[in-house]
């Protein structure tokens, strides 16, 4: 599974790269964007992050089976990784404190 459109007020991004790897670029209506200076979707990238307990290990180390946790999740993790967030950093800098429980069903 893999992030490759991301819907936001300014419109679709486009999220390019396929599988586990971190490299793939952000293009909102067919111009490169950086993920930083689209502050709603740094935001939601961060949330995707911080709201997620897939493990995704090294890039050198990111085999489909070295890989823990829900696909949805792990898809999330390589979105945020594209856009340069650190899963381990991100939750060093903002702990979490509690978690809900959900269940889509």
């Amino acid at each position: 599974m893999t992030v490759t459109e991301i819907a936001v007020a300014q419109g679709r991004i486009e999220v390019t790269g396929e599988g586990l790897a971190a490299q793939g670029e952000f293009n909102l209506e067919g111009n490169r964007i950086e993920p930083d200076s689209q502050e709603t979707l740094k935001a939601l990238l961060e949330v995707a992050v911080l709201c997620n307990n897939a493990v995704l290990p090294h890039e050198q180390d990111r085999q489909e089976n070295k890989v823990i946790g829900d696909p949805m999740e792990v898809a999330l993790l390589v979105a945020g990784a594209k856009a340069g967030i650190n899963h381990q950093e991100i939750l060093h800098q903002q702990p979490e404190v509690k978690e809900e429980a959900f269940d889509s069903d």
